[in-house]
């Protein structure tokens, strides 16, 4: 059976190397025509700064640190959500794009 396929391809081996020409054309034109996305974004990007200020308290982590960092941040990006926490020695600031509001909320340091 595969040498009867094999002698037939070669007999009319004008239209097997057509058909195949074809099946590339086609091919290649649906590549170029497909929508899709290799890296789909599941989630908006976000920036999450977390460290560390040792020997300070949580209000002067707050004023020093926290405060201009937010400010700074939002420089970046004006439509964005930003969560901070300072308690004791530590901070993190959150920042996250905003897609239906456009609000800023902060969180007010742990005691």
């Amino acid at each position: 059976m595969i040498r009867g396929l094999v002698l037939l391809s070669m007999k009319f081996r004008v239209l097997v190397v057509g058909a195949a020409v074809l099946v590339l054309g086609l091919g290649i034109t649906q590549v170029r025509n497909a929508s899709v996305d290799v890296l789909p974004e599941f989630a908006p990007p976000q920036v999450e700064i977390q460290a560390e200020a040792l020997g300070l308290s949580a209000a002067e982590v707050e004023q020093l640190i926290t405060v201009p960092l937010e400010q700074a941040m939002v420089r970046l990006m004006p439509a964005a959500t930003i969560r901070a926490r300072s308690p004791r020695e530590d901070f993190r600031v959150e920042l996250c794009p905003l897609r239906a509001s456009r609000g800023r909320r902060s969180e007010a340091p742990a005691t």
